[in-house]
């Protein structure tokens, strides 16, 4: 792919290991998976911010987890995140997201137009 990423920053509370989804596994597995899973058609690395509440760790080179002390809020954690991209375009997602393909993650990619891009882009809710 000759994309530059776009860097998805995701921060996490208690949504790793101690909320399951229906199936039982850990909602942020089911949020990651979803998410890597858009590298197939746009290439993504994911910003994990630990919000001081987990002992996470990926083995996944398109993940990288920054650890917080304590929680200081999504907002700060976006910040946070922010802090460590390099990314032309950045996106936010909630650890309990379940498909990004069928949100609206894909499309958002797919509307960023070359620079001189708008700042910002955001799904139309009906």
């Amino acid at each position: 792919m000759s994309q530059k990423p776009v860097d998805i920053i995701m921060p996490t509370f208690l949504g790793g290991k101690h909320v399951c989804d229906v199936t039982g596994q850990p909602m942020i597995v089911t949020a990651l998976q979803s998410l890597l899973a858009c590298g197939e058609y746009y290439p993504v690395r994911i910003i994990l911010v630990d919000n001081g509440n987990q002992d996470l760790e990926s083995h996944d080179e398109r993940v990288r987890v920054i650890k917080m002390r304590r929680n200081g809020g999504w907002e700060r954690a976006l910040i946070e995140g922010l802090k460590v991209s390099d990314a032309e375009y950045v996106v936010f997602a909630n650890d309990d997201i379940r498909s990004a393909k069928s949100a609206a993650v894909l499309p958002l990619f797919a509307s960023a137009s070359p620079p001189p891009a708008p700042d910002a882009v955001l799904p139309l809710f009906r």
